[in-house]
């Protein structure tokens, strides 16, 4: 048998969070105590007195005194408690500090005669910490709500620009689609309309690539490719890019970049161009025509340890951005109102969020009709100077002196190859895709350029092709390899040519022509043993340069 303390902690931990427990018998108006947490075990006597005492101690708070003297009242507990075996009331009522405090009493019948209940039990147990759980659950409720609708609200509006701008060029692509199909034998017009074709494709492709991007940097899939490059040329290129759009709005464009002492840093240049080249396009599309835009780099003279650090500067005399759109210009879908602009309102939100994941801040002061300035702080990694006098020599690394690639034998050569334009015509190309129409149309763009087509369905057919091809002293120049395909995938077709490839002492070019488009897609390419990359849709120049230029490498090696 359990001893004395033992069944004190036993009612202990069954009674938490009680404040009082009674016996009530109605047919004698009595009561006993049979737990309090301030007052003695003991005590007992008539109930209605004990009630009247409650009340005059003003232990229960005045707003609830009415309605919890009817509760508490022998004649309302019996009559309610003959219908059920109890029922509760909460209150509010004084705690033994003085302060108010939310409680319930709860009364259960244990003991009837003729089902009419002629005792109970009585607990009061306060819920302060219930009600205020429950407070904070309801805020927090609330909240979500407000969270919700607020992304309800940015997802339609999201939507709304979507739609709008997305029909917008898919208008112009298929109107001007119709308008070169009745002028088909104007030769001169329907020129003029495939161009306006191609560059309504274009700006689709752009806002689409936008929406990903954004979609990446947020789920945590968008990552860093650092490589040792040249800062100052990097920027000089970059400058490059944006002075003919300058130009071609008559702006005053310049670039001042003299306080850079160390150039040679780790950088991920596609994703640093893409942060400047958003800046400074934003900068010259609402600038108008006389305005001034600048591009000022300095270095810090204070940087982490093993690093060097950058003030960047995008400055303008264009229209400027109100306040009200100040705080929000860095969130996705956001576009200011009552401009002319275009697109999804994701480029400045894809820019902070690259500047983010290289470790850097940007921030942004303007003034209506005066101007704009944007300031980038980044750190990067330095080049060991040993490194960098090693790439100097192999010409991978641009220089400060030229700002070009050393050259090299292979590139004379490259040279003296490029003079002879039929150099690269009836080459043998595999082209491996398993969509009929996308496959018509990079095997009419090949023939058209001189090349040799033969194409397969699948990877398992390209590496039939190619086996058998061995078996016969016979070699592709290249191999143009789509990556999603049924039987087998490009990447696992590519693994089994380069098998082939090492029995025979060959290289054969295997270039992975993809929708699938993102830094990872490009990498698993290379592992898999492919040569390069090229994304659909195809840039019909880049499509047929590139092919070129591979080409000329693998003649070279």
């Amino acid at each position: 048998m359990a001893g004395a303390d033992e069944v004190e902690k036993l009612m202990k931990s069954t009674i938490y969070g009680y404040k009082e427990i009674y016996y009530i018998d109605f047919e004698n108006d009595s009561y006993q105590m049979i737990y309090t947490d301030v007052r003695k075990m003991e005590e007992l006597g008539k109930y209605s007195d004990a009630i009247n005492i409650h009340f005059e101690n003003g232990k229960i708070m005045r707003d609830d005194e009415e309605n919890v003297r009817k509760f508490l009242s022998i004649e309302n507990l019996r009559e309610v408690l003959a219908r059920q075996n109890s029922t509760e009331y909460k209150y509010r009522r004084r705690s033994e500090s003085g302060d108010p405090e939310n409680c319930l009493t709860c009364v259960t019948v244990r003991e009837r005669k003729n089902g009419i209940p002629c005792s109970a039990i009585m607990t009061i147990r306060s819920v302060e910490w219930i009600m205020k759980l429950e407070e904070e659950e309801k805020r927090i409720l609330i909240d979500s709500l407000h969270q919700a609708n607020v992304a309800n609200q940015a997802k339609s509006t999201f939507l709304s620009n979507m739609s709008h701008d997305i029909r917008t060029p898919l208008n112009a692509i298929i109107g001007y689609t119709g308008l070169a199909l009745s002028v088909i034998n104007d030769t001169e017009k329907v020129s003029e309309y495939l161009e306006k074709i191609k560059l309504s494709g274009t700006h689709l492709l752009r806002l689409i690539n936008n929406i990903l991007d954004v979609s990446r940097i947020e789920s945590g899939k968008l990552s860093l490719e650092e490589e040792p490059c040249n800062f100052r040329v990097l920027l000089e290129e970059i400058g490059d890019m944006i002075e003919p759009q300058a130009e071609e709005k008559a702006l005053d464009f310049y670039v001042d970049m003299g306080n850079i002492g160390n150039e040679y840093v780790y950088c991920d240049k596609v994703k640093f161009n893409q942060v400047l080249l958003n800046l400074l396009g934003n900068a010259v599309k609402f600038t108008d025509a006389g305005g001034k835009i600048k591009l000022g780099v300095c270095q810090k003279r204070h940087s982490p340890n093993g690093y060097f650090s950058y003030e960047i500067k995008v400055s303008d005399t264009g229209i400027g951005i109100g306040k009200a759109f100040i705080d929000n210009i860095f969130e996705p879908f956001e576009r200011e109102k009552g401009t002319k602009s275009s697109g999804t309102g994701l480029g400045m939100a894809i820019t902070k969020g690259i500047v983010d994941m290289m470790g850097g801040e940007i921030s942004v002061e303007s003034e209506v009709g005066k101007g704009t300035e944007f300031t980038v702080h980044l750190d990067f990694r330095k080049v060991p100077e040993s490194i960098v006098q090693n790439m100097v020599r192999q010409g991978t690394l641009t220089t400060k002196s030229s700002g070009k690639h050393t050259a090299d034998e292979n590139k004379k050569n490259f040279d003296c190859v490029k003079l002879d334009e039929n150099w690269y015509k009836n080459k043998q190309i595999l082209l491996v895709d398993d969509n009929d129409m996308n496959r018509e149309i990079e095997q009419e763009l090949l023939s058209n350029a001189g090349f040799k087509v033969e194409y397969a369905c699948n990877g398992e057919e390209a590496v039939k092709k190619v086996s058998v091809g061995e078996q016969n002293d016979f070699t592709y120049d290249m191999i143009l390899m789509d990556i999603r395909m049924p039987v087998m995938d490009g990447y696992e077709a590519t693994r089994r040519i380069r098998e082939i490839d090492s029995r025979k002492g060959n290289h054969v070019p295997i270039i992975a022509m993809t929708a699938n488009a993102f830094d990872e897609d490009k990498r698993n390419a290379i592992n898999s043993g492919m040569d390069g990359h090229i994304s659909k849709p195809i840039d019909v120049v880049q499509f047929i340069h590139i092919i070129k230029d591979k080409l000329l490498e693998n003649k070279w090696q």
